[in-house]
């Protein structure tokens, strides 16, 4: 054979060959997941290969409409759109789409022309879109009627199963209003269930569960119930005046939890420049100020309060009346006799309100405790404002040494000029300890009390020790994609707990095994120590870790269980990560390239773990004797965690007399056998052959 340089060889391997027989082979249906993209197959075989460009042409319709072709270059409109050029030779006509869209879910039909053949295949795109689930409510009030509600969102298509469960049961009555359309095509829908909660529902596992054929099995969204407590609000105004301002107060108390909107309208409309006070835990104060004018009588003043607790909003409203103080005077007799008469009804007045001020001692009420464990007290009826209630704390019960304590007070103001106080004093669950009773004592000082008034709380060990107890809530276990032997980290939240005393520990269950094996930390498993975070409530958080480089004969299949115990629980809780799938990337091994004047690479992608292994040999002549060749290997990581590599032969020139089969073979772990890919020549033609 004659020496020829390596592209001369490529161009022989690119000889022209006439017509021949066309077979064509593409799915009826194909599918495909909104925003990925996607590769619809279509296939052609001629019986004399290799193809001859100069006969060949493709085209692609969409609905009956030519949307893209192969004759002598590549064409299309649409951007996203392509199609592999280096493969066509090899029979593959299969169109690229990125970023697929709704919108390109359809018939598509494949047209291939071999002069003098022509044929064509029907493909169906069907576009998918797994759904989300957002828990968008689970408090609810204990012993009343609450909505539990969920919105799933980005699914398509439209039929979608939802469902609701307690302990695994499912729940009758849910509802889910009609889907809404996305501006992407896809769909969302929210769903609730009305329950009525009753104490034991407290501890009990709640789901939401949905079946879509996106779905390879059912995507469920798992929670506890968040017990609530419904607000109170009023409206706090002296009496209008014409042309006076005033500060108008909505107070609103005793919710739980704490996220409230609080909006004042005249006759309405929303008024922006209203302030928004948070007194305490439970307790908020909106203000704003009010200018009343002849036009404004009868307008409608409301306080609209919006909370998780309520199924609408809780509106207290107030009229604007204002007092017509004009006087028409019929005579100077009259009008000197009706002043008379009004300057000792001023005077009697006025007088008779200083005695009554003298009188205004602050009645104190006693302590009370509200469900959550907190303290207040009320003083009422005083004049004038300026009032001190102080909070303290001795342990145990009948020690003399009191501890100082925060306390926030809620003011309002009474029709006659008088003023009530509600002080709430912090939470003790930091203060106090659990195993021993302790004394509660608030003290009140104000000008109309010839000595401080104090009122005191004893505890009952048994009884208050729930206050101080906080249950965990554990999140579900996040995972990140394992890879065989590459460190990755299970991360379980645990959140809302007091006190800070909290034993985490990590179980793995074996594959189709039911027993749990507790693990200690070492060297195979890492289990950094937990370092829980204090919360504005004086509740603690905390993530806890397992850290582990996964093994596909030691992990794959199985679960981990993150169990967790507190002096709040009766036993433990736990979470699952459900089985884990160990990846073993499979190499994927492209086209030969030209590299330089007498060489040639190969690419292979998306494998892992990193180690691979990529040789090059000759077979010469026909006795098959097989040569090493030398070769250079480059390994770069990929952004998702696998590797790509290039391996380049740069010796070829010395071994194209008497080359018969130039052989690459790729060996990884990921695969049974290795892959091997070959350049052949014979009879005057070179073939690209692929042997595994």
């Amino acid at each position: 054979m004659a020496q020829t340089s390596l592209l001369s060889l490529f161009l022989l391997f690119l000889l022209l060959q006439t017509g021949a027989a066309l077979e064509l082979t593409a799915p009826p249906t194909h599918r495909a997941t909104l925003g990925a993209d996607t590769l619809i197959p279509c296939t052609f075989r001629v019986e004399t290969p290799p193809v001859d460009p100069r006969h060949l042409a493709i085209f692609w319709y969409f609905q009956d409409k030519e949307i893209f072709n192969v004759i002598s270059t590549v064409g299309s409109s649409n951007p996203r759109l392509s199609l592999n050029r280096d493969t066509i030779r090899a029979g593959v006509a299969s169109l690229s789409i990125a970023n697929v869209e709704i919108s390109d879910g359809g018939l598509y039909r494949c047209s291939v022309l071999y002069s003098p053949d022509r044929r064509y295949k029907e493909v169906r795109l069907d576009i998918q879109a797994p759904p989300r689930i957002t828990l968008t409510n689970n408090i609810v009030i204990k012993d009343k009627e609450s909505a539990l509600s969920g919105a799933i969102t980005g699914f398509y298509p439209v039929d979608i199963d939802i469902k609701w469960l307690r302990e695994g049961e499912i729940l009758a009555g849910g509802t889910e209003l009609p889907p809404q359309r996305n501006a992407d095509g896809t769909y969302r829908v929210t769903s609730t269930v009305t329950i009525v909660p009753t104490e034991g529902n407290r501890n009990q596992n709640f789901s939401i569960r949905v079946q879509h054929e996106s779905l390879s099995a059912p995507l469920q969204e798992d929670f506890q119930l968040l017990y609530g407590a419904l607000p109170s609000a009023a409206i706090l105004y002296e009496p209008f005046k014409l042309n006076m301002q005033q500060i108008l107060t909505c107070r609103v108390w005793g919710f739980y939890p704490e996220s409230i909107t609080v909006n004042w309208f005249v006759n309405g409309t929303r008024v922006e420049s209203a302030t928004v006070r948070r007194v305490n835990g439970s307790a908020v104060e909106s203000k704003f100020l009010f200018l009343p004018e002849a036009e404004t009588r009868g307008t409608e003043l409301s306080c609209e309060v919006q909370h998780k607790t309520l199924p609408e909003p809780l509106v207290q409203t107030l009229l604007v009346q204002i007092p017509d103080v004009s006087v028409r005077h019929r005579g100077a007799v009259r009008v000197a006799a009706i002043l008379t008469l009004l300057i000792a009804g001023v005077v009697f007045i006025v007088t008779y309100y200083i005695i009554q001020q003298r009188k205004y001692q602050p009645k104190v009420r006693e302590i009370v405790r509200s469900d959550y464990g907190v303290f207040s007290l009320e003083a009422d009826n005083f004049s004038p404002k300026e009032i001190t209630i102080s909070w303290e704390v001795a342990q145990p019960a009948g020690s003399a040494k009191y501890q100082p304590l925060g306390a926030s007070p809620l003011m309002s103001a009474n029709q006659d000029g008088s003023f009530n106080v509600t002080s709430t004093c912090e939470h003790l669950r930091d203060k106090v300890s659990g195993n021993e009773p302790f004394s509660l004592r608030a003290t009140v000082q104000h000008a109309r009390l010839k000595q401080a008034v104090c009122k005191e709380w004893n505890s009952d060990n048994e009884e208050y020790q729930k206050y101080l107890l906080s249950v965990p809530v554990m999140g579900e276990i996040t995972r990140p994609t394992l890879y065989h032997n590459k460190e990755a980290a299970l991360l379980c939240p645990i959140s809302g707990f007091f006190p800070i005393n909290l034993t985490v520990t990590w179980y793995k269950k074996e594959k189709e095994g039911q027993e749990l094996t507790p693990l200690s930390p070492s060297e195979m498993y890492k289990i950094p120590e937990i370092s829980p975070h204090k919360q504005e409530d004086k509740k603690f958080t905390v993530t806890a870790s397992l850290v582990f480089s996964p093994s596909l004969t030691r992990d794959n299949g199985a679960e981990f269980i993150c169990r967790v115990a507190h002096p709040s629980l009766e036993g433990a809780i736990e979470k699952s990560s459900g089985p884990i799938h160990v990846t073993l990337a499979c190499p994927k091994v492209n086209e030969f390239r030209i590299a330089g004047d007498w060489g040639l690479s190969l690419e292979v992608e998306e494998f892992f773990p990193r180690d691979i292994g990529i040789s090059w040999e000759v077979v010469l002549g026909n006795k098959g004797k097989v040569t090493s060749l030398p070769c250079e290997c480059n390994i770069s990581a990929n952004a998702d965690g696998t590797y790509r590599a290039t391996s380049a032969c740069h010796c070829l020139r010395d071994q194209l007399d008497s080359l018969h089969t130039l052989r690459v073979s790729v060996q990884h772990e990921a695969l049974g056998v290795p892959i091997c890919k070959g350049l052949t020549q014979g009879k005057g033609q070179v073939y690209i052959i692929s042997m595994g």
